[in-house]
């Protein structure tokens, strides 16, 4: 949503004349449709539209989109796996902060 709302934004501040008055119609046009008119429009639009799940889309390795969604491989690991990268993280923060606190 913020990419295509930067995206419209800078085509309705554009000095091509015509996607300036498109995306100032599309804006107008928007701004005075309700919210969940416009949710139930994208929602039946993408819903009915896409393949189902044996049928599923797959533009990258494991990451499938059908009907029922976005799936994207999770990684899996144990709570040590998990606690071990949080401790990892924070020292990593821990000296560049203090790295960063000596310079100013």
């Amino acid at each position: 949503a913020t990419i295509l709302g930067t995206l419209i934004g800078v085509g309705r501040l554009s000095k091509n004349w015509l996607v300036a008055k498109i995306t100032s119609i599309y804006v107008e046009v928007m701004r005075n449709v309700p919210l969940l008119l416009q949710l139930f429009f994208w929602y039946a639009l993408i819903t009915e539209n896409m393949p189902g799940p044996r049928q599923a889309h797959n533009p990258l390795p494991g990451v499938f989109i059908s009907n029922r969604g976005l799936k994207v491989p999770a990684l899996e690991g144990n709570s040590l796996d998990w606690m071990l990268a949080g401790l990892g993280l924070a020292i990593v923060a821990i000296l560049f902060l203090g790295h960063w606190g000596k310079k100013r």
